[in-house]
């Protein structure tokens, strides 16, 4: 059958049957590159005007379905002429096979257009949904019109022999002006950059209460953890790592004036460091807190090459360890510490505990007066049946020049202990930290009876968070503790959910631990044979200066006697009732202590409201190891008993190692790790005080 024919018969074929096959035609001259036919006769006949308009439109057609494959950066090879003879072959052999049908007028083959116009319409949208799009360089504007829409050359619609202002009225009708619908929508585009993209992949860990703040760490920086895919574009992530921070003056005490040249100040400084190694039998006890770690990171043998690296690395001064397990210190810690110049003490846990705490100092720079081992079990108290320890030991600063003494500085008080760790049980860290204190308190105080100001620093794990009542004790002096729910001393653990809670009243601890709530041993630390030797009761009484301040403001304190005589500015001053603090007995409901101590940490990254924290494990971060110290204040040489230079009493805060927020250990894999090898991290700080010349 002759081509024209087919065309005639598919003319009335109805617009959903005829959109197929003129489809199938249009892929397969495309894939071809089939060039168009010269017009045929018809049983001798040639209808000029409906041949001549199909093939014009056939080949509008076939030019824009060619620059949609330019577009689309598809290249058509040359055909051989076997590919071409072939596919010619193919593009007749579908178009003879077409249902014959009867001819069709003119209108139908407008009908027939639209419907070609519409499937070329759907090409153009879902190629800018895609967000593809064709430059002028590829695009030849036709010169009747300069507005193109999304790469459309309206010329191909538009007969060349045209006039530049007649418009087709198949191509402009009401109902498919392409020009306004093309335009509308590329004016809609907008450019990739400013488009909303997609939101990356991470995890997202919280840095505030609850999840109002939460910090997005990209899935890239730890691709073990994350079931995230990997992403083309990385993205860069940056850890924070603990660095050295030198301290400005704002955090310390101010400084006394400035020395002349001819008393030049003698100063000394030393670092010290606290930290929980982690004991390898607690570890092996407690391996659901450490089920994030490879196991090769948790084994002793690679644990303690990284620890003695970090003592090698920052050589502390004085060095204090807890959950240190005695046979590792006996065999490998001690020699190892020994050999770097270390003089050390241990006391191990009471009860069947296989760990301890130890204190190390260097003996070139300090030399030991006393020291004490304190053991918070005692039987006789059902409060006290814990296996904790601490320990107190009275340093001496000295400077020597071979093996003489060129000069020694204030006594230095260097304690350290690992209280209790159940986050129930606040009772009991309240009273093992009283006698730590009580302790601290009776070293200082034989110190100043020998004219000496002793300064102290009291480091070690005390499981409780910053600003919770242990801390408070500890930096304010004073707590009121009387009704107090055992488990929020600590704070370590949120109970408040629980109907009944174990409550801390008053007295705290029987009277027969020997400790007021002043944290001051109640008799002298003295054997008891000696105590009990002395008959006579009136040799025993002794009245302290807290017990006699308790009573200036009593009753009987506030009445004038008759017969006393009158001396102005002295005697004559009366008790003003609005000061009055009324008499209390010796457990006021409140607990406190006469050490001024303050914090070498801050708990919070410098400039951010991020949380410091010094312990990682599978269930909590927090912050419970602290390094507390005597802050630095100016005193007048009329205040020494022996006149003479100006002298400033405490510890002056030099600087610090930082720590890590918590978000910052998980990017490594929590703790322990192949850097970190404990669940804690060590706290350095460093401190200056003054020499005294020998």
């Amino acid at each position: 059958m002759k081509k024209s024919t087919v065309k005639e018969v598919m003319g009335s074929e109805p617009e959903k049957d005829r959109k197929e096959p003129v489809l199938v035609t249009l892929e397969v001259r495309l894939l071809g590159g089939v060039k168009e036919e010269e017009p045929e006769v018809r049983d001798g006949v040639e209808e000029d005007g409906v041949r001549e308009e199909g093939q014009k439109h056939q080949e509008q057609t076939i030019l824009y379905s060619e620059k949609l494959m330019r577009d689309d950066g598809v290249q058509e090879a040359p055909c051989s002429p076997t590919e071409e003879s072939e596919n010619s072959n193919l593009t007749l052999e579908l178009t003879e096979t077409s249902e014959v049908q009867n001819p069709s007028v003119k209108d139908s083959r407008t009908t027939d257009d639209k419907a070609m116009v519409h499937v070329l319409l759907e090409q153009i949208v879902e190629k800018m949904s895609m967000g593809e799009s064709v430059t002028n360089a590829q695009v030849q504007k036709p010169e009747w019109e300069s507005q193109t829409a999304a790469g459309l050359d309206l010329s191909y619609f538009v007969d060349p022999h045209a006039s530049t202002s007649e418009v087709p009225a198949e191509i402009w009708d009401p109902g498919l002006d392409l020009v306004s619908l093309l335009c509308e929508a590329e004016a809609q585009t907008q450019p990739w950059e400013s488009r909303a993209q997609p939101p990356p992949k991470g995890w997202h860990f919280p840095i505030g209460p609850g999840l109002e703040e939460v910090l997005f760490c990209p899935s890239t920086a730890f691709p073990s953890m994350s079931y995230y895919p990997h992403s083309l574009e990385r993205e860069t992530f940056e850890v924070v790592w603990r660095v050295w921070e030198e301290l400005s003056e704002t955090h310390t005490a101010p400084e006394p004036p400035q020395r002349t040249p001819s008393e030049p100040r003698a100063l000394f400084d030393f670092t010290v460091m606290s930290y929980n190694i982690l004991a390898q039998d607690l570890l092996e006890a407690n391996q659901e807190l450490y089920t994030h770690c490879p196991l090769g990171v948790l084994s002793w043998d690679y644990r303690f090459p990284n620890l003695t690296q970090e003592f090698k690395k920052w050589e502390p001064d004085i060095l204090c360890l807890q959950e240190v397990q005695e046979n590792h210190f006996t065999e490998q810690l001690h020699p190892v510490l020994r050999d770097m110049g270390y003089t050390c003490v241990y006391k191990r846990r009471t009860g069947t505990k296989t760990d301890g705490c130890v204190v190390c100092y260097r003996g070139d720079r300090f030399s030991q007066v006393s020291e004490s081992l304190l053991e918070f079990y005692r039987p006789e108290c059902e409060l006290l049946d814990r296996d904790n320890v601490g320990i107190v030991l009275l340093l001496q600063p000295i400077i020597t020049q071979g093996s003489e003494v060129t000069a020694k500085g204030p006594p230095l008080c260097v304690a350290t202990t690992h209280l209790l760790f159940n986050t129930r049980r606040g009772d009991v860290k309240l009273t093992q930290l009283a006698m730590l204190l009580a302790e601290i308190d009776y070293i200082v105080r034989n110190c100043k009876v020998k004219g000496e100001h002793c300064n102290v620093v009291l480091c070690g794990d005390f499981n409780a968070l910053p600003n919770m009542p242990l801390y408070q004790l500890i930096t304010t002096r004073q707590l009121y503790y009387h009704g107090l729910p055992a488990w929020m001393i600590s704070g370590q653990e949120d109970l408040s959910y629980n109907i009944h809670h174990r409550r801390v009243f008053a007295p705290l601890w029987p009277s027969t631990v020997g400790i007021d709530d002043n944290c001051q041993y109640t008799t002298v630390n003295e054997p008891k044979s000696q105590v009990t030797s002395t008959q006579s009761p009136e040799r025993n009484l002794q009245y302290n200066h807290g017990f006699l301040r308790r009573l200036r403001f009593c009753k009987a304190a506030c009445v004038r006697p008759q017969d006393l005589e009158l001396i102005p500015g002295v005697t004559d001053n009366t008790p003003d009732p609005e000061d009055k603090h009324p008499y209390t007995t010796r457990f006021r409901q409140t607990i406190s202590h006469y050490l001024n101590l303050r914090s070498a940490y801050g708990h919070f990254i410098p400039g951010t409201d991020r949380a410091e924290v010094t312990t990682l494990h599978s269930e909590v971060g927090a912050t419970v190891d602290y390094i507390f110290y005597s802050p630095r204040r100016g005193i007048s040489s009329a205040d020494q008993k022996g006149g003479g230079q100006r002298q400033s009493e405490g510890l002056k805060l030099l600087g610090r190692l930082s720590l890590l927020p918590e978000e910052d250990l998980w990017s490594m894999n929590g703790l322990p790790n192949e850097m970190f090898p404990s669940d804690h991290l060590s706290l350095l700080a460093k401190f200056q005080l003054d020499l005294n010349p020998v």
